[in-house]
């Protein structure tokens, strides 16, 4: 009886934690500050923000991938998404 109660806990805690950790959205903003930073400043993104349409930003998102960024596919999205719809940090 207790193995049973042990695995029924730990089977809600796989589900608490798919609910809110695995299962979140990516963070365009957080994404671009922790891994676009390393190469490039806020000022320079900033810039783009004002000056770039969603198409050229995919272009240089998909080029900085084939430089070595390394994104996933959502996080890749979650990056364009906050990059076509915001104007600053």
């Amino acid at each position: 009886m207790q193995k049973l109660a042990i695995g029924i806990t730990f089977l809600v805690s796989l589900a608490v934690l798919g609910a809110y950790g695995w299962a979140t959205e990516p963070d365009g903003k957080q994404l671009i500050q922790s891994r676009c930073t390393v190469c490039h400043s806020q000022a320079r993104i900033e810039r783009g923000l004002r000056s770039k349409s969603p198409e050229q930003w995919r272009q240089t998102v998909n080029r900085m991938i084939s430089h070595g960024a390394e994104l996933s596919t959502p996080e890749k999205q979650a990056v364009l998404d906050f990059l076509a719809n915001s104007d600053s940090f």
